[in-house]
């Protein structure tokens, strides 16, 4: 565990945000390892990753089961827990495991980081639906402005992207979605936080 300590203040000292968010992701996954659990990122993290942080995030979301096994490695690693939250030393990341497993049909790929760790993170695909449902339920522009940058990723696959979005029956939401940023781009202006609101309830 002394290794794991010291692996995890350097990862914490790296001053890029979403580059020391998901080595912090992945050195807790190795703790993990003979547990036969792999956190998975999602959330604003993944959304970082998958945007090459043109989208940062600022705490760590994993799918991940909150079991014995789990705290006693968080606890080992030096994070303390506050409320449902893991603050690791001097604050530098937060983790929350907000789920235990991805839901059925999402895909997860590993990513490679500059230590030579790897860590799992949600697929573009699921990350972006995801993303969307977040949207439709609260039309918060943060979230909005996620959704809109994912679907213009050029390594997005379509195809996969209609199939899950209509077995999560959010085809519509999408349609919907990419139509009124359309109509906002042809006006020259970004909407109004009351026009994302009166979409999102307009979303399916």
């Amino acid at each position: 565990m002394g290794d794991s300590r010291a692996a995890l203040e350097q990862a914490l000292s790296i001053e890029d945000v979403t580059e020391r968010l998901l080595e912090v992701a992945a050195i807790v996954g190795e703790e993990l390892a003979d547990t036969g659990v792999r956190p998975v990122v999602v959330g604003g993290l993944a959304v970082a990753y998958w945007t090459d942080a043109a989208v940062v995030s600022h705490d760590i979301d994993v799918l991940a089961p909150t079991n014995e096994a789990l705290v006693e490695r968080l606890a080992a690693l030096g994070f303390e827990r506050q409320g449902r939250h893991w603050v690791a030393p001097a604050g530098r990341a937060v983790l929350e495991a907000p789920g235990s497993f991805p839901a059925p049909g999402a895909d997860v790929i590993e990513a490679e980081l500059p230590s030579g760790r790897s860590v799992l993170v949600l697929s573009l695909e699921d990350v972006l639906l995801d993303r969307l449902d977040q949207f439709r339920g609260g039309g918060h522009v943060d979230v909005y402005v996620q959704t809109i940058y994912l679907l213009a990723l050029p390594e997005l696959d379509r195809q996969r992207l209609g199939e899950r979005a209509a077995a999560e029956g959010l085809g519509e939401a999408i349609a919907l979605v990419e139509a009124a940023e359309a109509d906002f781009v042809g006006r020259g202006r970004p909407p109004e936080p009351w026009e994302l609101h009166e979409l999102a309830r307009r979303l399916p």
